[in-house]
């Protein structure tokens, strides 16, 4: 099973801005990024996870597994991710609120960080334009 074209493409070379929302950037890259990895998207994908807080309800993109789920937060290509941005922030707290939720994962089509609930730093961070043959069987 490889990946979706489109998504390929996006992993492979960075996405320069060519999506009108994150809406469109999650739905024609990052859910058919999921279901072409083996994910079962009415099954194993939760959208917009609702974590309660206080008064209000913060929401993550994705909620993605079972067992041990991870969040997964997609931001539009021209969004900054790196350590300390608003967005990175964003999947801190998601993982502090929630700690049924092992890792979190924050893409926005040039960049890919994976951090480990209770850490601030990323396990993994991952550049586009780079070795993208994990993606290519």
């Amino acid at each position: 099973m490889g990946v979706n074209s489109e998504a390929f493409e996006v992993i492979k070379s960075g996405s320069n801005g060519k999506f009108n929302s994150e809406r469109e950037f999650r739905e024609r890259v990052i859910s058919r990024l999921l279901e072409s990895l083996g994910w079962n998207l009415e099954r194993d994908v939760q959208y917009e996870y609702a974590i309660p807080v206080a008064t209000t309800t913060l929401r993550v993109d994705y909620l993605v597994g079972n067992s041990q789920p991870f969040a997964l937060e997609a931001k539009q290509p021209n969004v900054d991710i790196s350590l300390g941005s608003g967005p990175w922030s964003q999947i801190l707290d998601y993982l502090r609120l929630d700690r049924s939720i092992k890792y979190g994962v924050l893409y926005n089509g040039k960049y890919l960080h994976i951090l480990r609930n209770g850490m601030e730093r990323p396990l993994v961070s991952w550049v586009s334009k780079t070795n993208v043959s994990a993606f290519e069987y």
